[in-house]
């Protein structure tokens, strides 16, 4: 089967100046950020070839807007995370307020941080309640 002469080209396109096949990467950075070109895979070659137009105003704006989003829905998250470890913590404090000194209090108290522990790390992956508990030990 024989190839056109625009698949040829096209081929020909993805080629380095070396005759190594280029490979796509996208920029992370920069005023060219998302954009998509070609490099060799031999740093020393230098070949660099844009695969996409450069962005428009529009373009600029939506991710610059974006970002702005983005960055505000980890900062919530990170208030409503520091309330819930405080909320948290208040409740310990008062537990042990409540029932220090008694062996029934330091058992309620052992219950409380299980289920801190438990509620924080989630039931997929619960890890050792406390220090002395492993898998080995029995």
């Amino acid at each position: 089967m024989s190839r056109t002469l625009e698949e040829c080209d096209a081929i020909l396109d993805l080629a380095c100046d070396c005759d190594l096949m280029s490979v796509v990467r996208t920029r992370w950075y920069g005023p060219n950020a998302g954009r998509r070109f070609r490099e060799c895979p031999d740093e020393e070659c230098g070949f660099h070839k844009w695969v996409d137009e450069p962005p428009t105003e529009r373009t600029l704006e939506i991710i610059k807007e974006l970002k702005e989003r983005d960055s505000k829905h980890l900062d919530q998250a990170g208030r409503r995370r520091e309330r819930l470890v405080a909320w948290y913590e208040a409740r310990l404090t008062a537990e042990k307020e409540k029932h220090e000194n008694t062996l029934a209090g330091l058992l309620l108290l052992c219950d409380v941080v299980k289920e801190i522990t438990l509620q924080t790390e989630g039931p997929e992956n619960p890890g050792p309640l406390y220090v002395g508990d492993s898998e080995d030990s029995e």
